[in-house]
């Protein structure tokens, strides 16, 4: 019995030790500034113990060894804060969103924004994603002061023009750098997912743009894409629709034929009657009368009027009697509406699918995404497929590894033909809005009838040159017709990106890290452009049709050495960055041009017939740079 009474305290004593060797620690997580609750958050003991979850009041109970002392606190979000492992703690984590704020991206790093002294100006991903924006500078427009953003192409696609520091140079090129994860970016900026963005940096001023060197001179902007966050692996879909159509009106033009009739006669009569001698007011009028509808005038005949009356009295007023349209025995000839036959209302659809996730030592970041947005010009659209893969590892205390690699495919059509997209004859906007409201479209029979073209299954047009219909002479652009011009010429521009990125992070003492980065971008593009064989510019028909084919090819190398130290006493903030960039860009473009086309359809140059008239150019670039630069900064 002696014996078993000594067995049983013994094992009480032992249990009582083990108990010591715990304590039971509550608290409570809470968000900053609203004291609201944060259900979920992770609650770890460092240094050994099992961890727990906050419940649905933000409250938690653990268990932890009696060696314990802090706890580290963490939740998807939010900065992770470590506390000291005391009963009744009450933890307040701070969003990431606010302490993203206090941080911004600079030349070759981050800064505190309070310690900065540049002037910069930061959206954020949510002012980018908030607005149907197809490349993502138009999203600088109204939220980046001082910072111009011109639309000059409705091309849908076309990215527009940006002015930091407005216009230096007339012959010089204003346009800033483009800086996308650090590495310079001489490809077409429209070709970025906007939902793959985290953030853009307008470097505005000399100092901020001072590392860049003489390539920042027009500004530079910082685009920062997304990266992966610890915490469990989250899908995220979003879908979009939308229209186009065009809202704002152009100048206020005349519209109206009766109105157009008058002041072209009054401009023939005020010319007769102060630029001519021996002019009197009747003689004057009667000519301007006579002349209305020659070269002079109108060029065109389209009221039809009772025998031996004027167009326009005395008064400069339209003769009652006179009504709209005009049979001269072949055609008639009456006005069309150019807006509605040039215009359209287009779909815009976009869609994207990204996956993050990651642990305390790996995370991922993986999007595609595809984009097709319709013009307000018929036949005119922009198309992209994007797909872009982030990772970073951290392979050793000392060690940290990632890459980043986003491929881009863009499909735009324009109904022009020509390589520009901007001639003065095909440009459907500056056409549709400053052509007379009295010129006919199409070709119409004798009795009104719209002709239409047997080959090609079309209406024939009127290009105001007498070709198809006789007896005309448009003043406003004869020979061009941009309704015609949407059916049968195209152009198609074909673009490959690939930008792609791969880096390493060395930490070999507390606070200083070398950072080496390889870049490489890869841009093909190819153009085709085909002109009608049947209708269009007289020059081109006359020669049968023309197809051009284009195609550039543009590469960039980046290497990239930094070594940044940050250091922190008391108050005083300081960190010295020194560093040395290598870059090599490449560029080769070929071209050929054909006429006298077999297919009507067919843009391929081996579809000309003329090998006489066959062309073709060719050439190469190369740009390299070479720095060396550095920065302190104490706050």
């Amino acid at each position: 019995m002696k014996k078993l009474f000594l067995l049983l305290t013994t094992v009480l004593l032992t249990a009582v030790c083990a108990l010591a060797q715990n304590r039971t620690i509550s608290g409570t997580v809470v968000e900053a500034g609203n004291d609201e609750p944060i259900v979920g958050a992770t609650v770890m003991p460092i240094g050994g113990g099992q961890g727990t979850a906050t419940d649905i009041d933000g409250n938690f109970t653990l268990s932890v060894p009696s060696n314990v002392s802090k706890l580290k606190v963490s939740y998807v979000g939010f900065q992770e804060q470590t506390v000291n492992a005391v009963n009744g703690v009450k933890v307040v984590l701070e969003s990431m969103d606010h302490v993203l704020d206090d941080v911004i991206v600079v030349a070759y790093g981050t800064a505190k924004k309070s310690a900065y002294t540049g002037s910069a100006s930061v959206v954020k991903a949510d002012q980018i994603e908030g607005r149907l924006v197809t490349d993502a500078v138009t999203a600088l427009a109204g939220n980046v002061s001082g910072v111009q953003v011109l639309q000059t192409n409705g091309q849908p696609g076309s990215a527009p023009e940006v002015r930091i520091r407005g216009i230096g140079s007339i012959n010089g090129s204003a346009t800033p750098l483009y800086v996308v994860d650090g590495m310079p970016f001489d490809g077409d900026i429209a070709t970025l997912n906007t939902m793959d963005i985290e953030s853009m940096t307008v470097l505005k001023d000399a100092a901020a743009a001072a590392l860049y060197g003489a390539r920042g001179a027009n500004g530079v902007i910082l685009i920062t894409t997304k990266r992966g966050k610890e915490g469990d692996a989250r899908i995220s879909l979003d879908a979009r629709w939308g229209g186009n159509s065009r809202q704002i009106d152009g100048y206020r033009t005349i519209k109206s034929p009766d109105m157009y009739t008058e002041m072209a006669y009054e401009a023939l009569r005020n010319g007769y009657l102060y630029h001519q001698e021996d002019v009197t007011a009747m003689s004057a009028h009667l000519q301007a009368n006579a002349d209305l509808y020659s070269a002079f005038g109108t060029g065109y005949q389209f009221y039809t009027l009772p025998a031996g009356q004027q167009m326009v009295g005395t008064n400069g007023k339209l003769n009652p009697a006179a009504t709209l349209g005009y049979n001269n025995g072949s055609n008639y000839i009456t006005p069309d509406d150019w807006a509605k036959e040039t215009y359209c209302n287009g779909l815009r659809q976009e869609y994207n699918l990204s996956i993050t996730g990651g642990s305390e030592r790996f995370n991922f970041y993986g999007s595609v995404g595809y984009l097709g947005n319709e013009g307000i010009i018929k036949n005119s659209n922009y198309d992209r497929l994007s797909a872009r893969v982030a990772a970073e590892y951290q392979a050793k205390k000392w060690l940290k590894i990632g890459t980043s690699i986003a491929y881009n495919h863009v499909s735009m059509n324009s109904p022009d033909g020509q390589e520009d997209g901007d001639q003065t004859t095909a440009n459907a906007f500056y056409y549709t809005d400053y052509i007379a409201p009295i010129y006919p479209i199409f070709v119409r029979d004798a009795n009104g009838n719209i002709e239409m073209d047997h080959t090609t299954g079309h209406p024939i047009y009127d290009y105001g040159d007498g070709r198809n219909m006789k007896g005309t002479d448009r003043n406003f652009m004869g020979g061009g017709n941009p309704a015609s011009t949407i059916i049968y010429d195209k152009s198609e521009l074909l673009m490959d990106v690939l930008d792609a990125k791969w880096y390493g992070i060395i930490t070999p003492i507390e606070n200083l890290n070398i950072t080496g980065t390889v870049g490489y971008f890869l841009d093909n593009t190819r153009g085709h452009y085909l002109m009608s064989k049947y209708y269009g510019s007289s020059v081109v028909v006359d020669r049968g049709g023309s197809a051009n084919m284009t195609y550039s090819r543009l590469r960039g190398l980046n290497l990239q050495a930094l070594a940044t130290y940050r250091r922190t006493f008391g108050n005083h903030h300081g960190d010295i960055m020194i560093g040395a960039e290598s870059y090599d860009r490449n560029s080769e473009s070929l071209s050929a041009l054909g006429y006298t086309l077999y297919d009507p359809d067919n843009w391929s140059v081996n579809n000309t017939l003329n090998n006489d008239q066959r062309t073709g150019s060719g050439g190469a670039s190369g740009y390299s740079t070479r720095g060396y630069f550095g920065r302190l900064n104490y706050d």
